[in-house]
């Protein structure tokens, strides 16, 4: 994998991945607040660990990295939409809902992920 659109977003996205965590449990995010801290932390290490697995497959060029790292794309930009939207619903920040401006970064590098990587596939016939 030699481009640098679908290389700068996908890191952007792990990146925001890891401050949205640390805004949900600094914003004291309810689903943090129902399953502890602990709980929610190993729960998000597992998370997380899996796009680091789809990003080496994609890296490897395999066409399941590619599908993978679409779909993780397109599911932070949903995590993303849907702290916002909690928290324009709920009138409330930080709380229930905590994330909506880590949300912001998952839902612009997460919809570039999709993007490029789609374009990627349709330039070397992966698709």
């Amino acid at each position: 994998m030699n481009n640098k659109p679908v290389l700068i977003s996908y890191l952007g996205l792990l990146a925001f991945h890891v401050a949205h965590v640390f805004e949900e449990v600094w914003g004291g995010f309810r689903v943090m607040r129902t399953l502890g801290t602990g709980w929610f932390l190993a729960a998000n290490w597992a998370l997380f660990l899996a796009p680091l697995f789809f990003f080496y497959l994609l890296l490897t060029g395999r066409r399941t990295g590619y599908l993978l790292c679409i779909a993780y794309g397109a599911v932070m930009v949903l995590n993303g939409i849907g702290h916002n939207l909690g928290t324009i619903i709920s009138g409330s920040y930080p709380g229930d809902f905590a994330g909506a401006y880590s949300g912001l970064g998952l839902i612009i590098f997460g919809a570039a992920v999709v993007y490029y990587l789609r374009q990627s596939m349709k330039d070397n016939s992966h698709a």
